[in-house]
C-alpha cells in the first residue's frame, strides 16, 4: 500500500466525547491528558506525534465545544482562537479533521449546533472535504446483547434523522473506536 509520508490530523467535537482519548489511542501513547468528566479536560491546543510504518501521525487537540467552565461567549471565543491556533501550526492543512462523537448519546439538537459551528469555522464543506467521524465508547456497542448479530457497518446504515444525515455527508467515512482497549492498533487503521 502506498502511504503519505506523514498524516496530520485535528481532533474535533464536542467536551465529553473522548477526544483526548483518542488522540492517545492513534498516536498508541498517553499524549494528552484523559480522564472522564463532566469538565472539559483539555483548556489549550495540545499535540502529539508518533512514528507509525515508517510515517509521522500527528494529532492535534483542542478544547472541547461546549466547553463546560465557560460561559457561553468566552467559549465561543477560546474555541475559534484555539482552532485558529491548530490551523496555524499546521500550516500545510489537515489530511483529516476527526469529528469525535460518542456512541450511546442521542445526537441533539446542541451536537447538531456544534457541527454548525464547525462548519462556520471550516467552510459548509469541511465534513464531506475532509471529516470522518470517529464514535467513541466501542466498548459499549460491543457488549450489548442484541448486537451479536449487527455489525458497526450496519448499525450506521439503521440510523436516521440528523446523524443519518452526518454519515451520509462525511460520505460514509465513520469508525469506531474502543479507548480502553488494550490493543490500541485494533482501531487504528480503519481511521487512518
Amino acid at each position: 500500500m502506498n502511504y503519505p509520508s506523514d498524516i496530520d490530523l485535528l481532533l474535533i467535537g464536542k467536551t465529553g466525547n473522548g477526544k483526548s482519548a483518542t488522540g492517545n489511542s492513534i498516536l498508541q501513547c498517553k499524549a494528552f491528558k484523559s480522564v472522564s468528566s463532566t469538565q472539559s479536560v483539555t483548556s489549550d491546543i495540545q499535540f502529539g506525534m508518533c512514528e507509525s510504518q515508517g510515517r509521522i501521525i500527528k494529532v492535534v487537540d483542542g478544547p472541547g465545544i461546549g466547553d463546560t467552565r465557560m460561559n457561553s461567549d468566552k467559549a465561543v471565543n477560546l474555541v475559534k482562537s484555539s482552532l485558529e491556533y491548530a490551523i496555524g501550526l499546521n500550516p500545510r492543512g489537515y489530511h483529516a479533521l476527526l469529528v469525535v462523537v460518542k456512541y450511546g448519546c442521542r445526537f441533539t439538537e446542541e451536537e447538531q449546533d456544534t457541527i454548525k459551528f464547525l462548519k462556520a469555522l471550516f467552510g459548509k464543506t469541511f465534513i464531506q472535504d475532509y471529516g470522518i467521524l470517529v464514535m467513541t465508547n466501542g466498548d459499549s456497542f460491543d457488549s450489548e446483547p442484541d448486537r451479536s448479530h449487527t455489525t458497526f457497518k450496519g448499525w450506521c446504515k439503521e440510523q436516521t434523522g440528523p446523524f443519518a444525515d452526518m454519515i451520509k455527508e462525511c460520505k460514509g467515512r465513520i469508525v469506531l473506536f474502543d479507548n480502553r482497549t488494550q490493543d490500541k492498533g485494533s482501531c487504528v487503521p480503519g481511521a487512518l
